[in-house]
C-alpha cells in the first residue's frame, strides 16, 4: 500500500489529504501563455534541469490528459482543462509519484518471482532494482519465506527535494508487497 507522511492512503485518506497539496477551484494561471510554456516556466522556477524538464512536462501532460492541448493558449481552455493544467503544474514540481508507485509494485512482483524459484536475497534485490530502476540507497527489499509462500516487500523513499516546494512536503514512502507460492523443483 502507498503511504504519505506515514499514513496509508486507503485507510487514513483524510490524514493524507491534510498533508498534500491543494488545487483551488480557480487555478492561478497566466492566461496569455500556452500550456507547455506555463509548465516550462514552472519547471524553470523550480530549477529542474532541461532534459528532465522536457521529459517531465511530456509525461505530466499525457497523465492529466492535455497533451493534445500543449500549444493552446490557456485563456482558450475550459475551466476543467485549466484545472488539469493546474494539476500538471503541481506534478511537474514534485514529479510523478504515481509512476514511482507503479514501479514499486512492479519491482515487488519481479522480486517475488525470483524468490519463488529459490533465488538468493542478492538475486531478489537484483531483480527488484533491474526491473524498476529504483535505487538501493532509497529502496529497502525484504523477503519472507513462510512454508510454501514467499513474500517480497519493496519500500522506496521518494524524496520531495524540489526547490521551494520540497521543504514544505514530507518525503513519501511508497510500499508494495507481493506474495507468491514457491515453485517446487522437479524430480
Amino acid at each position: 500500500a502507498a503511504r504519505v507522511a506515514g499514513f496509508d492512503v486507503l485507510r487514513d485518506s483524510m490524514e493524507v489529504r491534510r498533508r498534500i497539496g491543494y488545487l483551488p477551484e480557480s487555478v492561478p494561471l497566466y492566461r496569455e501563455q500556452r500550456v507547455e510554456e506555463m509548465l516550462a516556466m514552472q519547471a524553470r522556477l523550480h530549477r529542474i534541469p532541461k532534459p528532465e524538464r522536457v521529459r517531465r512536462i511530456g509525461e505530466v501532460l499525457e497523465r492529466v490528459g492535455v497533451l493534445d492541448r500543449r500549444h493552446q493558449v490557456i485563456a482558450g481552455l475550459s475551466r476543467g482543462l485549466r484545472q488539469r493544467v493546474g494539476l500538471a503544474m503541481a506534478l511537474v514540481q514534485v514529479g510523478l509519484g504515481a509512476r514511482t508507485t507503479v514501479l514499486a509494485h512492479h519491482a515487488a512482483r519481479e522480486g517475488a518471482r525470483v524468490a519463488a524459484v529459490g533465488g538468493s536475497m542478492r538475486e531478489v534485490e537484483d531483480a527488484v532494482i533491474g526491473s524498476s530502476g529504483l535505487l538501493l540507497p532509497d529502496t529497502d527489499v525484504v523477503r519472507i519465506v513462510e512454508g510454501e509462500v514467499v513474500t517480497v516487500t519493496v519500500r522506496h523513499l521518494a524524496r520531495t527535494d524540489a526547490p521551494l516546494v520540497g521543504p514544505l512536503l514530507p518525503d513519501v514512502v511508497l510500499s508494495a508487497t507481493v506474495s507468491m507460492r514457491r515453485e517446487r523443483r522437479g524430480g
